[in-house]
C-alpha cells in the first residue's frame, strides 16, 4: 500500500463507485442522494466509505467499510472525525459489539436496545439473528 490517502465528501458522481466499492466489500448497501458520504481513497482506488442516512426524521451512520489490506491503519478513524462535523443532531450507529470504543471516540455511547427508536430496535433484532455481536450506540 503506498500514496497518500485522501478523505472527502462524495458527490453525486462518486454514487456509483461508492456502491461497487460496497459490494465489493461485502455489504448490499446502495448510497442515494439523500446521503450525505464520506470516503477514504489512494489514487483512483476507492478505500474506504460510511454513509450518514436520515430515517424517520433521525440520524443513523450507516455501512462504514475499509477494505481489507488498507484496516488498523488509522483510515477508519481518519474518515469518522471527517464525518463528525456533518452530526449536526442525534445521531445512532448500529455497530459490531467490539466496535464500541472505535465509534465512541466521535461521543458515541452504548444504548439499551429500549432506550432506541423501534425502527432500529428491529434492525438490531435482525441483525442480531444472523450475528449476535452487535449493538446500538448513540451520539
Amino acid at each position: 500500500m503506498s500514496g497518500t490517502v485522501v478523505i472527502r465528501l462524495a458527490k453525486i458522481e462518486d454514487f456509483d463507485r461508492v456502491n461497487t466499492f460496497y459490494a465489493n466489500n461485502g455489504s448490499s448497501a446502495r448510497v442515494t442522494v439523500d446521503q450525505q458520504v464520506i470516503v477514504a481513497e489512494t489514487g483512483p482506488a476507492l478505500i474506504g466509505a460510511v454513509r450518514l442516512c436520515v430515517e424517520e426524521d433521525l440520524l443513523v451512520l450507516r455501512t462504514m467499510r475499509v477494505s481489507g489490506p488498507h484496516q488498523r491503519r488509522g483510515i477508519g478513524t481518519r474518515i469518522l472525525k471527517a464525518l463528525e462535523p456533518l452530526i449536526d443532531r442525534t445521531c445512532y450507529c448500529l455497530p459490531y459489539a467490539h466496535l464500541t470504543g472505535f465509534y465512541g471516540q466521535i461521543g458515541f455511547v452504548e444504548i439499551a436496545p429500549n432506550d432506541a427508536p423501534p425502527h432500529l430496535r428491529d434492525r438490531l433484532a435482525e441483525y442480531q439473528t444472523r450475528d449476535g455481536a452487535f449493538t446500538i450506540m448513540k451520539r
